[in-house]
């Protein structure tokens, strides 16, 4: 079986972007890692162990202050009219999906990876930031239909293996969900906490997703300390059998007691 096929049959995952800990992640049927933090040996040792493993890339957020080494023009970003979109929790700038130079860059992320590394599939963050509310109308929809298309074009030349999309769940999710393999929606316990209807109706919207076009839902929280609703949320993924993974934000440190949900 190839890793798409492999990937259909999952029953847990995890997720870590810290340096190391390899032999936590074995006991998982996936793992999503930071590239740079697993070498050969690691990423031998999972895959040996039966675990698929994809790889983190941010398909559009980058930091600010490496415009000149990315060969990035004030044409590639994604603006509000014409001031660049910046995520300021993390300080980064926006690149704009129809350039052909965010193209580029993803492509060769995507292939230093599965034709490089020998990855299972790369883990698709930061595309949802096609649907920023910043965005002018008139700009939303050909911004939605070219990150639509840089996922399509993946899928195409990568028919065997892994694509996750993490976030875009407002709108993108409508036109890649015929291409991805699973959509990941990070933070979902913060909707079940703030309004536990709205958490039901976007879960049972994927799962028709997920009935139609195939892809599976991977549910990802990142909490601090220990919380007493930890039973809600696995209850939650449980009732919509959507696999799940608790962990500490940042996703840098690798849960110490982690049992497989």
């Amino acid at each position: 079986m190839n890793a798409r096929q492999r990937f259909k049959r999952i029953k847990n995952y995890c997720l870590y972007y810290g340096q190391g800990r390899a032999e936590m992640m074995t006991p998982f049927d996936l793992a999503v890692v930071e590239p740079s933090g697993q070498d050969e040996s690691g990423r031998r040792l999972l895959k040996d162990n039966g675990t698929l493993v994809a790889g983190y890339v941010s398909v559009l957020e980058f930091p600010r202050d490496r415009c000149r080494e990315m060969k990035l023009a004030a044409g590639d970003l994604l603006c509000s009219g014409s001031t660049p979109l910046l995520n300021t929790y993390y300080n980064n700038k926006i690149m704009d999906p129809r350039s052909e130079r965010c193209r580029q860059i993803l492509w060769e992320r995507a292939s230093r990876l599965i034709e490089g590394q020998g990855y299972d599939g790369i883990f698709l963050d930061t595309i949802g930031d096609v649907e920023d509310e910043r965005l002018a109308p008139d700009a939303s929809g050909p911004v939605l239909i070219a990150a639509a298309k840089l996922v399509y074009d993946l899928r195409k030349t990568y028919p065997e293996h892994i694509l996750i999309q993490n976030s875009g769940l407002i709108n993108l999710w409508e036109l890649t969900a015929r291409y991805v393999d699973a959509f990941c929606w990070e933070n979902f316990h913060q909707v079940l906490d703030l309004d536990p209807g709205q958490a039901l109706a976007m879960a049972r919207r994927l799962f028709r997703a997920g009935a139609l076009y195939g892809p599976r839902t991977l549910l990802l929280a990142g909490i601090e300390g220990v919380s007493g609703r930890v039973k809600k949320y696995v209850e939650f993924a449980r009732e919509m059998g959507f696999p799940i993974f608790l962990t500490q934000p940042g996703y840098t440190v690798f849960p110490a007691s982690n049992r497989l949900i």
